[in-house]
């Protein structure tokens, strides 16, 4: 998958609770800079695919992690999530850096 085909808005909302930033970012906030980690379309085993098909359905060898960053005016917040078929599962902060 060309990382043009890719999702590059968060499907869900997502609750930021850090030391520092309290709050969500919101469903269709914009994530740049999306890179594949894991699974389909890379060189990596993607570790959990059995998990991931046996939770959410598919095929093990179609599922990816993904990773990408959501910036807003202040913050720029890591985010990874898997995804088949072009859907978002079990997205996740990474970290959080202010901008």
């Amino acid at each position: 998958m060309k990382a043009s085909e890719r999702n590059t808005v968060l499907h869900s909302v997502l609750e930021v609770e850090t030391p520092f930033v309290r709050g969500v970012l919101p469903v269709g906030a914009v994530i740049n800079q999306v890179r594949a980690i894991a699974g389909y379309g890379t060189a990596v085993e993607l570790r959990i695919a059995a998990d991931l098909t046996a939770e959410f359905g598919g095929e093990e060898q179609k599922w990816t992690k993904l990773g990408g960053i959501i910036r807003t005016d202040y913050f720029a917040y890591d985010v990874h999530w898997y995804e088949y078929n072009h859907i978002q599962y079990a997205i996740k902060l990474k970290g959080v850096r202010s901008i």
